[in-house]
């Protein structure tokens, strides 16, 4: 498969369509259906709460679709989770683990429109926004400070999945 990628600095890439689209539409209703969510903060210390689920990178449920992702991601997988927020929730500012962050939208009726982007602070205190659309894949960084915005639809559930490299 042949990904055309945005760049927009040389920390933060995007690009469209990333998975087969049966793969990713499969991985979405594990996750989404899982008895595996529970609530975690992005920092210590922290007040905001969002839903998390993290995925064993050998659970035999999504080994396929786990496959598929590490066939595309050129790094070491040290870790892979899923964020969710329901309507309101957000995140602070924070840097990850690890030194790539691949994160991917996962939910299929998600436009920009709902709000709930990812929000990258760059060193001058410029931010950059980019919407976790179904099937859109954001590389960045590590080390930038970054956050979830809130969202208002009350009957939409945000999810992305946050896959964590090193080289």
């Amino acid at each position: 498969m042949n990904h055309n990628f945005f760049k927009i600095n040389d920390s933060i890439q995007y690009c469209d369509y990333f998975l087969n689209l049966e793969i990713i539409r499969r991985l979405h209703d594990k996750i989404y259906y899982s008895n595996s969510w529970g609530r975690q903060t992005s920092s210590e210390g922290e007040k905001n709460f969002f839903w998390i689920c993290n995925l064993n990178l050998d659970d035999p449920v999504i080994t396929e679709e786990v496959k598929h992702i590490q066939s595309l991601v050129p790094k070491k997988i040290i870790r892979m989770y899923v964020n969710g927020q329901t309507a309101f929730q957000h995140g602070n500012f924070h840097i990850d683990d690890g030194d790539k962050t691949h994160l991917l939208g996962l939910s299929k009726d998600w436009s920009y429109e709902d709000g709930g982007a990812t929000e990258f602070l760059d060193n001058n205190s410029t931010s950059f926004l980019v919407y976790p659309l179904f099937n859109r894949l954001t590389i960045f960084d590590a080390k930038i400070l970054h956050r979830s915005l809130p969202h208002t639809n009350k009957n939409k559930f945000r999810m992305t999945l946050a896959i964590k490299t090193e080289e």
